[in-house]
């Protein structure tokens, strides 16, 4: 199983919609040899239960954008042929 590259890149932008802060997740995908990752999933899951609250799947240079609501959540990305992995918004953009 190859691995999904630690030099995963996130950028993170706010809005403001009404009375909720929307927040855009965006970033690239690369593997261990820094290639782009095409057609991964990255799914936005919601804490405490892992509830599903929206996903997209990598464009072919590895990018991706997600909005979500609240900083609460999980992001989950997988692959076909790599080891996926799990990691909390918030620790992403301390």
């Amino acid at each position: 199983m190859h691995k999904i590259g630690k030099a995963l890149l996130l950028l993170c932008s706010l809005t403001s919609a009404g009375e909720i802060a929307a927040q855009t997740v965006s970033g690239k995908l690369i593997d261990e040899n820094k290639q782009p990752l095409p057609y991964a999933n990255v799914v936005l899951l919601t804490l405490p239960d892992s509830t599903f609250v929206t996903g997209t799947v990598t464009a072919e240079d590895g990018t991706f954008s997600l909005n979500t609501t609240t900083p609460n959540q999980l992001v989950r990305i997988s692959s076909i042929g790599y080891n996926g992995t799990v990691a909390n918004i918030r620790d992403l953009f301390l």
